[in-house]
């Protein structure tokens, strides 16, 4: 685990989701931003869709190649399946497609009739009972391989300045992006020559 040192800036709001429009910035729902405010660059018009979770950029992330970082976020449930597990990888039976990472590794993984039966998750594969201590070492460190790995995806985050971040999701308040908005303090200091400082624990 480890202590959040990101600053960011409440009165902004960037708010995203994988089928956010490609609305002008400060337009999109939910979104605020105060008269006259700046940003580092201008950023295009699909920025949101790339800060989605969803969103298909290959990078690596401890020795495997994965397509997103939502198949990262449901594997590392399994991470003790280690054959459960690869199936989320980039390769395997549910790489590149975010949707069926999303199916599998969620709560009703195993009853899903979105999935054919041979691609549901097994019954008796069971979460990691600590992934919730362990989930956003995991996550800040997947973010940060996905955007070391894409410069034009990290212009982006970094060109989202000190906005606050939200994901959008129906129905309920929208969720605060603090392990993206630490990978975007990070990659920020990494680009002055000064690597941000980050209390960490033990995993």
């Amino acid at each position: 685990m480890f202590s959040f040192t990101a600053a960011y800036d409440s009165d902004t709001v960037i708010q995203f989701y994988s089928k956010s429009k490609d609305a002008p910035l400060g337009k999109g729902a939910g979104e605020k931003l105060p008269p006259g405010k700046a940003f580092p660059t201008t950023l295009p018009a699909n920025f949101r869709k790339c800060l989605s979770d969803m969103h298909v950029a290959p990078f690596y992330f401890r020795g495997d190649a994965w397509s997103s970082i939502e198949h990262v976020y449901h594997a590392t449930k399994f991470i003790h399946e280690p054959d459960f597990y690869a199936k989320f990888t980039r390769h395997g039976a549910y790489g590149t497609d975010p949707r069926m990472a999303k199916l599998s590794g969620g709560k009703n993984g195993c009853k899903t009739k979105s999935l054919p039966r041979e691609l549901r998750r097994p019954e008796h594969i069971k979460m990691d009972t600590n992934w919730h201590i362990k989930r956003n070492v995991y996550l800040l460190e997947a973010q940060l391989a996905k955007f070391r790995a894409h410069g034009e995806l990290r212009k982006i985050l970094l060109g989202t300045g000190d906005a606050q971040l939200n994901h959008f999701v129906r129905g309920r308040p929208p969720v605060v992006c603090h392990v993206l908005m630490q990978a975007r303090h990070e990659l920020r200091a990494e680009a002055s020559g000064s690597p941000a400082k980050r209390r960490r624990l033990a995993e």
